[in-house]
């Protein structure tokens, strides 16, 4: 029974994190650890309909990590987020959001709605990228003139 305990209380640990502080790759660790405890369970704990549960919950987790990568990135701000809570029907408070609030949404069922919000913010930050550009190209041009001027 030992077992149980000791994954049901690293999964809340992991639960708890918030997404703010989350590093993905020690989280893709931890989900890794968690399934080889599971497969390390007695033979007979495995025959449960439980045990099959927890492990497909865990591998759901597994699956969905990129998106939890990409949810992270430099690329999504805030009102991308206010996208995401309105077309999710979730109401988060951001500093606070948690690895578990994320999952809650069911982040495989909800695939497709992220993406288009993770494109949209992708698609917005390259042309932030692209006018900056565009704005030191200016300004060299302009000062280039300046100097021409001066002469």
């Amino acid at each position: 029974m030992h077992y149980c305990l000791l994954i049901k209380s690293k999964h809340k640990r992991v639960w708890t994190v918030k997404l703010v502080i989350v590093a993905c790759e020690q989280l893709r660790q931890s989900l890794d650890a968690l399934l080889s405890q599971l497969k390390d369970l007695p033979a007979r704990l495995r025959t449960y309909p439980s045990y099959e549960h927890v492990k497909s919950v865990i591998t759901s987790y597994t699956k969905v990590n990129m998106l939890v990568i990409e949810l992270k990135s430099e690329a999504v701000k805030e009102r991308h987020w206010k996208q995401l809570m309105r077309r999710l029907h979730v109401s988060w408070v951001l500093p606070d959001l948690t690895l578990g609030q994320l999952w809650d949404i069911d982040l495989l069922r909800n695939e497709g709605v992220i993406k288009d919000v993770l494109l949209v913010a992708q698609g917005e930050m390259a042309l932030e990228e692209f006018l900056k550009q565009v704005r030191l190209s200016a300004e060299v041009i302009v000062d280039s003139m300046y100097c021409v001027y001066l002469l």
